[in-house]
Order: structure tokens, then C-alpha cells, then sequence
């Protein structure tokens, strides 16, 4: 009862809980009280009674405990107590507290205190007060029980002695069956471990009963039966092939073949789900580029390529979601812009572009061990192409024209205009140009270089020249250097007579003589183009196509260190682009050289009139006849003159 005293803040409260003999003035009437012999009144003030319904809440102190267990606690200290399973009691308490705590919610101040100063008096019956001879009664009744189960406890402490003997000697016998069961493990061990080595072999190279298919084979069953088999198939092969991960090795994929040819393909690699491009590793992320690279090369649309890695012989090609996600994260390092005015354009920076080619340009002098020039010389090149019958393109591209070697050098580009420098334009010639195409039309091929006139007629200072066939190529860069000298530049004469010669079977070669010696190299340009339209019709959906055609260019000189290197060309026949090729081409059967081969005669008696005089006249004989038995007697004597 103290933790209840404890609970209350008793100094702080100002009156206290009294007692007394009298008759509550708010008891029911005299008739009732006579029924009912009042033998105490408690006074409860009203800040108890508020304090008690705080405390007898959820998180209160006195949760546990009865609101006639709070009362006895204040009245055991006049020797008096209520009985606990007084109702009436507990249920007067509680609906006072309640009634108290709302009503102080609503007052302040001094009417508060008032309030609070107030006490409630609750009456108590005789009937409701413990007696000292119930408690003795309930104090028999408890020593009986207590003695009742003192005597079960003795006979339960001999029960318990008797079992701890017994458990004593089954402990024993547990001791003695573990030793025995040691001795017996120990020899089986030592059993299986004679037969050790013999048992891995076994179980290595061995072949399980359970590994045999029983049932059909997997051409003979349906797809979802074939996915079962493959799928156990699957797990006896990580079984038998687990020696592979001794020599560092893991599987990944393994191909079979059935009797009519189909392929299954077992895959092994973790997971089994979808890899993104950027989780995949370098090794294969250098494979995706490479195929993106071939795919812009030579214009393979995206639905060609993943035709191609669904058909059997293309499953071990990446996948094409991975290729279109790589050509994703490369078009991301471009920056496109559009150009300026009202026409649809795209363009890169100026800026940018020229100054990564430079750099570019610097790094390859010093990987080959030269110094890069003091100055760069750029060539700008603009040209109009018609892409298609509704679209043109204006393509400005610029390039740079300096490079290590003397053969490149600008310096040698304009020897007619040096010449003519400083000269009255009546007197300006073109003598070093007019040597040169003299020299080549010496060789035997039709060539000659003119300039192009604008839209008025006028003179534009733009040269063209004759376009080459592949045999007139290789037969000019066989006769030409032998009367190169003293036609170009003499700087630089021998070291071009020196490249033809040691590389005249090679297309690029015949370009960069072209540029060397002064003819405009427009064929770049036209190359551009090229590329272009093939970028345009194969691979744009036409929606933004200048904006397509700077991806994908900017794409290959990003992939252009993953270009194969072409290999080596031993020439064995050297008279071969000369005279061998002509005649391999005169050995081909052509079309036009065959004789129309029919399954039998034909039937002229069912030949009209018409078709036989048009016969008649393809072989020389005109004739006014329409009979047709006559015209038949005359062709049939026609075919005859032909056989003989």
C-alpha cells in the first residue's frame, strides 16, 4: 500500500481523505438507510478524486489496481478495510473521478480552487467492511491448503531422488553407448578411407544410372517437353563439366545438334536476364563497337542486323538491343547543333571539330617520330548533292593538308599559279599542267583536265578532270613515272616516281599522286557525298537525316582505332590488271553469246503468216506471198540454205 501512498502528491494536496460515523447527507432516504446499516462515511476531496483519474490511465502508475484497493489504502491505517469485490463502491469512485476531471477541465482560476477544495462523501455499508472472522476463516482455509501441499512436496522431493538415480545410471549407459558408437565410427572411417581414391574415380568418371534419358528424344517432343529435357540437360552438364573451373575455366555456352541439323545453344552465364551495354565487361563492350562500327561502315540497318542474330548461325553475334544501346552512349558524346536560318540543318562546332583533328594530327607526328608543322594549312570544301528526287544536300567539310612527309606537302600544289603570279592576265599559262596531262595522255588513255564555268558562262577557277577506269589506273601508274621527270615539281619528283612504283596497285595512291602533282582532289568531296546518300537511304528514317548522317559520321572517327588492318598483298602475277584480267573475262560466258536452247524441234505448221513473212525478211527474203503453204515450202527451204 505504500507504492499507492507514493503515487499520490500528497504535499502537494491540501486536505485530506477523513472518516467519520455519520450519515451522508447525500444518501438515499431514511427508508432506504434503514435497510442498509451505515457504519462509516468517507470524505474524498475533489483534487483525490481528480489526481486518481490521471494515475488510473494507460501509462498511470495505479493502472493495475481497483479504485477500492486506492481506498483501502488510505482507510488500513484505522484498522479498518472494504472488502475487494465491492462493486458498488468501485463503481462510485470511478464515476466520481470522471465526472470531477471533466468538469475542472472547463474552470480556471479561483473557481478551480474552489472546485477542487469540494469532496465527495461516499457511504459504506457494514456489509461492505472485511470482518476478522472471515479473514480467520480464509486464514484456516489457507494454512490447509498450504499443509496439503507441504505433504505433496515431500512426496514429490522422493520421486524426484528416485529419478536422479534412475538419470545417473541412463547417463552411464549414454556414456558407454558413445564410447561404442566412437569405436564403430572410427572404424567405418578408417574403412572408407582405404577405398578413398577408388571411390573419386568413381564418382568423377563414372557415369550415374539416373544420367540416361529414357524417354524420347528432344527432336520427337513438343516445345514445352523439349524446354523440360534441355533444362535437366542443362544441370547433368554443369555436373559432369565441373573440371573445367581446375584449369581456371568457366562455362558459358554450349552448342548441340540433333540428327536432322537443328542447333540447341545452352546457356550457363549467371543470371539469365537482360545485361545492359554499361555492366557488360570491356572485352565485350570492344565486340559491340566493333560491329557498330562495321554497321556504319557499310550502312547495315538495325532490323537487317537482328534478322541476322536470330537466324542459328548468328546467335553468338551480340545482341542487338546492346548495339543500339552502344550507338545510344556514343551519340551521347556528340554535340549536334542546328543551323542557323529557316532550312532544316545540322551542324557540328567548328571549333571543336577543327581543333580535334589537329590534335589528332600532332599525336600521329609523334607516334611516328616527326615534329609537328609550324603551321596548318586547312582546306575548306563545300559542295550541292542531290540525295533524292525531292531532297539536297549542301555538304561543307573541311581538311587538313599537311602531313609528315615531303610527298604531301602543299608546296607543290599550285606551281601554275606561282608561275602566273605578277603577270597580266593575257599572259597567264598553264604549262605545267598542259606537260602533265600531255605525259599522261602519251600513256595511251583518254584523259584531259578542264575548267568549269559558272551559271553565266563565265570562267569559275574550278578544275575538273577525266575519271579513270580501274585498267586505265593501273595502266597509267605503270607507264607514267618514266616520264614524270622534269613534268612536276623537282623537289619531290623522285619520291613520287619512287611511290607509284612501289605502290601502284594500290587505288588511294593514284589520289594522293593527283593532289600531289596540282589536279584539284575534288574526288573526296564526290566520295563524301557518297557516304552520305548511302547513310541517307539505308540507315535515316528521314526524319532528321542531317542530324543522322553527323551521327554516324562522328560515330566512325570515334570507332575508327577499332578498323580492321588490312592484311598484307603479295602481288604473284605482275602482268595480271595488264593482260590476265582481260583474258579471264573473255573466258566468261555472257548472255547475249548463248544460243537459245529448246527442248525439241520447233513446229512450223503452227506458225501463222504474219510471223513466217517476219522471219522470211530477218534472213534476207522478201516476198509478196500470203498463201500459207507457200510461205511454210519458203522457210523450210530457208532453214535448210542456213544448216548447209
Amino acid at each position: 500500500m505504500s507504492a499507492v501512498l507514493k503515487a499520490f502528491n500528497l504535499h502537494k494536496l491540501k486536505q485530506k481523505i477523513s472518516f467519520s460515523t455519520r450519515t451522508c447527507i447525500n444518501h438515499p432516504r431514511k427508508a432506504v438507510t434503514e435497510e442498509e446499516n451505515i457504519v462509516l462515511t468517507v470524505n474524498i476531496p475533489h483534487e483525490y478524486l481528480e489526481q486518481l483519474y490521471d494515475l488510473k490511465q494507460d501509462d498511470g502508475k495505479l493502472t493495475g489496481l481497483s479504485y477500492v484497493e486506492v481506498l483501502n489504502a488510505f482507510i488500513s491505517q484505522n484498522a479498518l478495510e472494504i472488502k475487494l469485490d465491492c462493486e458498488r463502491i468501485n463503481s462510485i469512485i470511478r464515476r466520481y473521478c470522471g465526472e470531477i476531471k471533466t468538469k475542472s477541465k472547463r474552470l480556471r482560476g479561483r473557481v478551480r480552487t474552489e472546485y477542487l477544495a469540494k469532496s465527495k462523501c461516499i457511504s459504506v455499508y457494514e456489509k461492505e467492511i472485511a470482518r476478522v472472522s472471515e479473514a480467520k476463516n480464509e486464514l484456516e482455509s489457507a494454512k490447509a491448503v498450504c499443509d496439503t501441499l507441504s505433504k505433496e512436496k515431500y512426496n514429490l522431493n522422493e520421486q524426484c531422488e528416485i529419478l536422479s538415480k534412475e538419470l545417473c545410471t541412463l547417463q552411464g549407459a549414454k556414456k558407454e553407448t558413445e564410447r561404442k558408437l566412437e569405436c564403430v565410427t572410427k572404424g567405418y572411417q578408417e574403412e572408407l578411407n582405404k577405398n578413398e581414391a577408388l571411390k573419386q574415380y568413381i564418382e568423377k568418371m563414372g557415369i550415374p544410372d539416373n544420367c540416361e534419358n529414357t524417354g524420347k528424344c528432344v527432336a520427337d517432343v513438343g516445345k514445352r517437353q523439349q524446354h523440360r529435357k534441355i533444362k535437366e540437360l542443362k544441370t547433368q552438364v554443369e555436373r559432369t563439366l565441373w573440371f573445367a573451373n581446375t584449369y581456371g575455366l568457366h562455362l558459358e555456352s554450349l552448342k548441340l545438334s540433333d540428327n536432322s541439323g537443328a542447333e540447341y545453344e545452352l546457356e550457363f552465364t549467371a543470371g539469365g536476364t537482360k545485361k545492359s551495354y554499361k555492366d557488360l565487361p570491356e572485352a565485350e563492350k570492344q565486340k559491340i563497337k566493333e560491329v557498330l562500327l562495321i554497321q556504319d561502315k557499310f550502312c547495315v540497318g538495325e532490323a537487317a542486323y537482328h534478322e541476322l542474330t536470330m537466324i542459328p548461325a548468328g546467335q553468338t553475334l551480340p545482341r542487338s538491343y546492346l548495339v543500339k544501346q552502344c550507338k545510344d552512349s556514343l551519340n551521347q558524346l556528340c554535340h549536334i547543333e542546328r543551323t542557323p536560318g529557316e532550312n532544316e540543318g545540322a551542324q557540328v562546332n567548328f571549333y571543336d571539330a577543327l581543333r580535334n583533328a589537329i590534335q589528332n594530327h600532332m599525336r600521329t607526328c609523334t607516334a611516328n617520330g616527326l615534329s609537328p608543322p609550324e603551321r596548318y594549312n586547312i582546306k575548306l570544301s563545300g559542295d550541292g548533292a542531290k540525295m533524292t528526287r525531292l531532297t539536297g544536300f549542301i555538304v561543307i567539310s573541311f581538311s587538313i593538308l599537311n602531313s609528315g612527309d615531303a610527298v604531301m606537302s602543299p608546296k607543290a600544289l599550285n606551281r601554275d599559279k606561282a608561275d602566273n603570279h605578277n603577270t597580266a592576265p593575257c599572259d597567264h599559262t598553264s604549262t605545267h599542267l598542259d606537260n602533265l596531262v600531255n605525259a599522261i595522255q602519251s600513256c595511251g588513255i583518254s584523259f584531259n583536265v578542264w575548267e568549269k564555268t559558272d551559271a553565266n558562262g563565265r570562267a569559275s577557277g574550278i578544275y575538273d578532270f577525266t575519271s579513270l577506269m580501274s585498267t586505265d589506273k593501273k595502266l597509267l601508274l605503270e607507264k607514267l613515272p618514266a616520264k614524270l621527270n622534269g613534268v612536276i615539281t623537282p623537289a619531290t619528283c623522285n619520291e613520287v616516281i619512287k611511290l607509284i612504283i612501289q605502290q601502284y596497285s594500290d587505288k588511294y595512291v593514284i589520289e594522293k599522286v593527283y593532289t600531289t602533282i596540282g589536279i584539284d582532289g575534288y574526288v573526296g568531296v564526290e566520295k563524301l557525298n557518297d557516304n552520305i546518300r548511302r547513310i541517307l537511304l539505308q540507315k535515316s528514317n528521314k526524319w532528321d537525316a542531317a542530324k543522322d548522317v553527323l551521327m554516324a559520321e562522328e560515330r566512325k572517327k570515334v570507332l575508327s582505332d577499332l578498323e580492321r588492318e588490312p592484311r598484307p598483298y603479295k602481288k604473284k602475277a605482275d602482268n595480271y590488271w595488264l593482260d590476265g584480267i582481260k583474258e579471264s573475262r573473255r573466258k566468261r560466258p555472257r548472255l547475249c553469246d548463248e544460243e537459245d536452247i529448246s527442248d525439241g524441234p520447233e513446229d512450223i505448221s503452227s506458225l501463222t503468216p504474219e510471223i513466217l513473212k517476219l522471219r522470211l525478211k530477218d534472213m534476207g527474203i522478201t516476198t509478196r506471198a500470203r498463201k500459207l503453204s507457200r510461205l511454210l515450202d519458203m522457210y523450210t527451204v530457208a532453214l535448210q540454205s542456213q544448216k548447209h
